[in-house]
């Protein structure tokens, strides 16, 4: 083996190592605050309102956090999104979410650990383990009507929710 390769592995090994076990997760931001979060259950696209509920119930996930204040209907929306990760790369958080008002897309904003190595992404391993997240988002930062809800690797939703019940 070269030298530069015996470098670019020693490089890698560092890396690694200088990675917590988990990314801290923040419970809230800009419009959204964090409900809970989960490993396992299953990937999909994401839901809103009373399809996230379905969706959670579908999980057992239902009750996935006592401890933080459930959804206020009066001001929030329920969203779950999901995200696949490594199982040898499993460092994932929820960042929050990007607005387009003018295109009518919100983006949910994930980070994992093959955002954080780009080059050495390879290094993972290659199956898939849902993680999956409940937030409340307020309403006011949802447009009106039909809107796309996107994740990097989802399928996009078009989703129309009724903001007014």
């Amino acid at each position: 083996m070269t030298r530069e390769r015996w470098f670019a592995i020693g490089l890698l090994l560092v890396l690694v190592a200088c990675v917590p076990d988990e990314l801290d997760q923040p419970t809230s931001g800009d419009g959204w605050r964090l409900i809970g979060w989960a490993r396992g259950g299953e990937t999909g696209p994401p839901a809103v309102g009373e399809d996230a509920q379905q969706f959670l119930a579908a999980l057992g996930l239902e009750r996935m956090s006592a401890a933080v204040e459930p959804t206020n209907r009066e001001t929030e929306v329920d969203v779950v999104v999901t995200h696949a990760v490594s199982g040898s790369c499993s460092q994932v958080r929820f960042d929050g979410f990007s607005a387009r008002e003018e295109e009518r897309i919100m983006e949910a904003q994930i980070t994992d650990r093959e955002d954080l190595f780009g080059l050495f992404a390879d290094a993972c391993s290659a199956d898939a383990n849902p993680v999956v997240y409940w937030l409340a988002v307020e309403r006011s930062v949802m447009p009106d009507g039909p809107f796309e809800l996107r994740t990097d690797e989802a399928p996009s939703v078009i989703t129309d929710v009724d903001l007014n019940d």
